[in-house]
């Protein structure tokens, strides 16, 4: 007999992904590839909102449920209003995620490459041209671009951000 191995998901190192995320080929966030653009918007988004998948893609661009503050000091995101969560009982319905930005320090070379509010500000710049949705994060794919994003396209862009730091971020197999 043969039983089914249960499917491990490996760990990583957290300390070790930011510290990639830091570096070429995911800054300067101006000028990376778009799809180096997105994997780290995503990632930051997913780390500091603690929210499921598919309430990060209930997150819309519409003037109504995104909003930036004074001078980029954070930004509020909410979901699209017809959203049902996986969880009908889910307080996300309603509520909105708050995202403070990393505020500069003196001494600091690199001071606000992990911020999400900057990341997402330079994320929505970029893609505007060509978006066809209001999917917050959407396809940045050429045949494809600017499309909504299918439901496992976040998850996708978490593992794929994740995987090409360095083999030291992962103790376990692949």
């Amino acid at each position: 007999l043969n039983p089914p191995r249960p499917h491990l998901i490996p760990s990583w190192d957290l300390a070790v992904v930011l510290q990639a995320l830091q570096q070429d080929p995911s800054e300067p966030l101006q000028s990376v590839e778009l799809n180096a653009l997105s994997l780290k918007t995503a990632l930051l988004t997913a780390l500091t909102s603690v929210k499921r998948v598919g309430d990060l893609q209930a997150l819309s661009v519409n003037s109504s449920c995104l909003e930036f503050g004074p001078a980029d000091s954070h930004i509020v995101l909410r979901p699209w209003p017809g959203y049902v969560p996986k969880v009908p009982t889910t307080p996300f319905r309603d509520q909105v995620v708050t995202l403070q930005a990393i505020p500069s320090q003196e001494g600091d070379p690199n001071p606000t490459l992990l911020c999400p509010v900057r990341a997402l500000r330079i994320y929505l710049e970029r893609t505007q041209p060509f978006r066809r949705s209001e999917q917050l994060f959407s396809v940045t794919e050429d045949s494809r671009s600017g499309r909504l994003s299918s439901k496992g396209s976040p998850t996708g862009l978490w593992m794929r951000s994740v995987r090409p730091t360095r083999p030291e971020a992962y103790p376990a197999r692949w």
